[in-house]
């Protein structure tokens, strides 16, 4: 048995087309690698190959997907999701996916956690450490949390806060994890 990655980030093309470069760099991260700039799924899998991972569970990385507008950021969560999910589909066995969310925009994460899930088969949801200062343990996202999608045994569902060795659950910034067993 091989490795597998859970903490894979993709760059979905559409994610760095103009003006997504900007946008990005807007947010401050402007030290993104030429290696992330430069990301194929071809070079992901030879990485791989080298590092003896067999398959990875991939997703966006910071700054995600939101950037101050709620229709963008439905967008760009949706673009980078159906991406992921082709990737699914071009290499089986070898991508899973965790969908990205346009939090803080409760409404339309729980719209893309439906279709991520039920249309897509993603393994899970991707979040960011916060969303426009708030933590994702902030009551305005209380809905994302209490979903019937978060019920045991309903859906086999991953939840990884980026950075999440940062986080501190006893201060009530995070919800507790939710995960749940694929097989």
């Amino acid at each position: 048995m091989g490795i597998i990655d859970v903490h894979h980030h993709i760059v979905p093309p559409r994610y760095l087309s103009e003006p997504g470069r900007e946008r990005i760099f807007r947010q401050g991260v402007s030290a993104m690698r030429p290696q992330v700039l430069a990301w194929t799924p071809q070079k992901s899998i030879e990485e791989m190959e080298r590092s003896g991972v067999v398959a990875s569970i991939t997703s966006v990385s910071a700054p995600g997907v939101w950037f101050g507008d709620i229709a963008e950021a439905r967008r760009i969560a949706r673009d980078s999701n159906d991406y992921a999910a082709q990737l699914v589909r071009d290499y089986p066995g070898r991508f899973g996916s965790f969908a990205s969310l346009p939090l803080p925009d409760v409404e339309g994460s729980l719209r893309e956690i439906e279709y991520a899930l039920d249309v897509l088969g993603a393994d899970g949801i991707v979040l960011m450490t916060s969303y426009d200062g708030k933590w994702p343990g902030d009551p305005l996202f209380a809905p994302v949390f209490e979903g019937e999608w978060t019920d045991a045994g309903t859906v086999p569902s991953l939840l990884r806060a980026a950075e999440l060795a940062a986080a501190d659950h006893t201060a009530g910034r995070l919800p507790p994890p939710v995960a749940r067993p694929t097989g």
